[in-house]
């Protein structure tokens, strides 16, 4: 004779979907606020390590090299500091920059140019003018004269440094060192996000074990349930976290946020609300204020006192 047996059913609301983005959201600034509050600290420890000073102090010295850079306390972009000198006429600002570009060209990249650096900042000089009249003569010296101009050459001057800023990519020993200091903070970028995201979409929720619960959705009282409408167990969870760290995250950062708005698609057009993530570990997420979520069918049993009962299986309904 075969043992009586029984089929649970759990209801559970599908949270609007206002509230659904309002917990995104919430999830979404706070790991903003924690990546900044562990970026900060972590530029400070990248800066103190002292292979990543040496590749900062040659950068640094190249640029001061280059004479497009000035060593103060820091350093400082000519425009910047010509700007700011209350001292120097505009005359005497052009003279130095113009001093300092011709070293720029003839000297510092005069080599990866092919020896043509003078010819470079030359014809840059040749397209300079002013309301249709030129800036320099045939020998590249000053045509207008008349003091009004003085802040129109200043100004050639202010673009021409721009455009040498530009030139300064062809120098292969600056670039290398640029590259290496990008890279090192970077680096500190990913790692301080990927503590943050982990803290918040791994721990908290591991702690919230009942319906793991990011605080966005504790604050929006959402749960995530599986499809037995249990609560998502700890291994199932730890890889749908998995999922989300390599593909929504880390792969989100260097394609343009692909895996991100294909999930955005998926939960705009989802009848039940499933992001790409839920949909692949058919999870959901659910409206429960008032409502407990159940970890497994033992705590079922026992919370509901149906413990000489048998359960062959549960039926999960969403309800909008």
């Amino acid at each position: 004779m075969l043992e009586e047996t029984n089929v649970i059913e759990l209801n559970y609301e599908l949270p609007r979907f206002t509230r659904l983005i309002s917990s995104y959201l919430a999830d979404f600034f706070i790991f903003l606020f924690l990546s900044i509050l562990l970026i900060v600290p972590g530029v400070f420890i990248l800066e103190a390590i002292p292979n990543f000073q040496n590749v900062l102090n040659t950068r640094n010295q190249k640029l001061v090299d280059s004479k497009l850079y000035i060593k103060k306390d820091k350093l400082i972009r000519l425009d910047t500091f010509y700007k700011e000198d209350t001292n120097l006429t505009y005359n005497e600002k052009s003279e130095e920059l113009n001093l300092r570009l011709t070293y720029f060209f003839t000297t510092f990249i005069n080599n990866d140019l092919e020896n043509k650096g003078l010819e470079t900042y030359n014809n840059i000089k040749s397209k300079g003018n002013f309301e249709g009249d030129k800036l320099f003569d045939e020998n590249f010296n000053r045509v207008l004269i008349n003091s009004d101009y003085d802040e129109t050459y200043f100004n050639f001057y202010l673009d021409a440094y721009n455009t040498a800023l530009g030139y300064l990519q062809v120098n292969k020993s600056y670039v290398e060192n640029r590259n290496n200091v990008i890279f090192g903070y970077v680096l500190t970028i990913i790692l301080a996000s990927s503590v943050s995201f982990i803290t918040l979409f791994l721990i908290i929720p591991l702690i919230f074990n009942r319906g793991k619960k990011t605080l966005g959705m504790l604050f929006t009282h959402l749960s995530l349930i599986n499809i037995r409408a249990f609560s998502v167990s700890n291994k199932c969870f730890c890889l749908r976290f998995l999922f989300q760290f390599f593909v929504m995250f880390l792969v989100s950062l260097f394609s343009f946020l692909i895996p991100i708005l294909i999930s955005i698609g998926f939960l705009i057009f989802s009848k039940r609300r499933q992001t790409l993530t839920n949909y692949i570990f058919n999870t959901y997420i659910v409206y429960n204020e008032n409502q407990i979520v159940y970890l497994n069918l033992k705590e079922y049993q026992i919370k509901n006192k149906k413990l000489e009962e048998n359960f062959i299986d549960n039926k999960l309904d969403l309800k909008l």
